[in-house]
């Protein structure tokens, strides 16, 4: 596997889990069960169904995978200004969702080489919406994860050792709150894997969304996305397909699922089907711009 191959899974991987996600956001696993039996693909039409604060989202993320693959690096100021010449007004100290780390991948993959360098502006990405400690731990828990999957030279137990160690950076940088550690419930979810010596996907992100949650706030996508990485051993269409079927923030947890399962296990384990949907879907050679963003300079 090329480091190119891994660049365009987690790219495409990412955009087909929060295109799949979308017909699941907002419903339980038993609702989803009841409506569909199990989703497994694309639905037609999925562009306009999903989260508006997902969407939202996702436009900041366009803008700033073109910033970094103009400038090379992450500047929080060029970006700012990006996104005010593209419409979108900066939303400082809004408060963050799991929507909001899908950037983080972005900045992940563009510092696969430099890990330090990689949380550091994961951390300034987000100190420009939400400066606590459960948002930084996210965004640099992501960052890390997506840059070693994309590197290629980490095994699954050093994707999630860097998550946990990136995330109590970001703990430690962020303005302490009164919500639960993201870090440790990184660490929590391997462990209920670990612990489950079963290998049945359906009934370990049973456990993993009864313990977590599947809802869009930082500390359930993160621990969830985490967890369904290390079940599947960073298989992209089974995590995209797992978190999917968790329901509650779907389209944002399936998009983290495959962005770094994708990067992990690269392109061949993204249906083609999918990586052409995703194409599609935002109008974009995808291919192109994963190269182009994860190309060192």
């Amino acid at each position: 596997m090329t480091f190119g191959d891994s660049a365009y899974g987690a790219l495409a991987g990412g955009i087909a889990g929060f295109e799949m996600g979308k017909a699941a956001f907002g419903l339980t696993r038993y609702e989803i069960k009841r409506q569909f039996d199990r989703i497994t693909e694309i639905a037609e039409g999925a562009e306009k169904g999903g989260d508006p604060q997902a969407e939202a989202a996702f436009k900041e993320a366009v803008v700033l995978a073109k910033t970094l693959i103009r400038d090379g690096r992450f500047d929080a100021n060029a970006y700012k200004k990006d996104l005010e010449e593209a419409g979108i007004a900066p939303a400082e100290n809004s408060g963050a969702t799991g929507a909001d780390l899908f950037k983080a991948v972005l900045i992940g993959m563009k510092y696969t080489y430099d890990i330090p360098t990689c949380i550091d502006a994961a951390a300034q990405m987000m100190e420009m919406k939400d400066r606590s400690s459960a948002a930084l731990a996210g965004a640099c828990a992501i960052a890390a994860a997506s840059a070693a999957a994309v590197e290629g030279n980490s095994s699954r137990d050093d994707v999630m050792q860097l998550a946990f160690d990136s995330a109590v950076f970001g703990e430690r940088r962020g303005a302490r709150g009164c919500g639960p550690s993201v870090s440790r419930r990184i660490k929590l979810a391997k462990k209920l894997i670990d612990d489950a010596k079963v290998t049945d996907l359906k009934y370990l992100t049973g456990e993993l969304t009864a313990v977590f949650g599947s809802e869009g706030s930082v500390y359930e996508s993160v621990p969830l996305v985490m967890g369904i990485f290390y079940a599947v051993e960073g298989n992209a269409k089974k995590a995209v397909i797992e978190a999917v079927n968790a329901g509650g923030a779907a389209d944002t947890n399936a998009a983290l699922c495959g962005a770094v399962c994708g990067g992990f296990s690269g392109i061949n384990t993204v249906p083609v089907d999918w990586s052409s949907r995703a194409g599609e879907l935002v109008d974009a050679d995808i291919k192109d711009a994963a190269h182009k963003l994860a190309r060192r300079v």
